[in-house]
């Protein structure tokens, strides 16, 4: 039996859908350096939930930096759009206790480790994961 090739990429993904974040973010930084650009939105949305469960801390920096780059990124990006994203990552679970302006997006979504589809419909070029 021939192992398989290594492909980062690919075991992002499995990391992530473990929910394993420190793995994750390692992968992501060799992902980010073989393709000699950042991961794309998609994928950096998918960190948020874990970034929320296991360091919240860092939730409010990092759901920032994802709206900036949802922002930059998205061509003729409205800006009602934009602070319907901002809402949706205010919803988020990281400080239960914080309230929130814009309502529950985060908390009606189908799972605690995914973003609400509000916030994922927000990224061009999305498309809904089988489950």
């Amino acid at each position: 039996m021939v192992p398989r090739p290594w492909k980062p990429a690919v075991e992002l993904e499995g990391a992530l859908e473990r929910g394993e974040l420190g793995y994750a973010i390692t992968l992501a930084a060799e992902v980010a350096e073989d393709r000699r650009r950042p991961i794309d939105l998609n994928t950096a949305l998918r960190f948020l939930p874990l970034v929320a469960a296991h360091r919240a801390e860092q939730f409010d920096a990092c759901a920032l930096r994802w709206l900036t780059r949802w922002t930059n990124e998205t061509r003729d990006a409205p800006v009602d759009r934009a602070a319907e994203l901002a809402c949706s990552l205010a919803d988020a679970p990281p400080n239960p206790t914080r309230s929130s302006p814009c309502g529950t997006a985060w908390a009606n979504a189908s799972s605690s480790t995914a973003p609400p589809a509000a916030l994922r419909a927000g990224v061009p070029g999305h498309r809904e994961r089988p489950p």
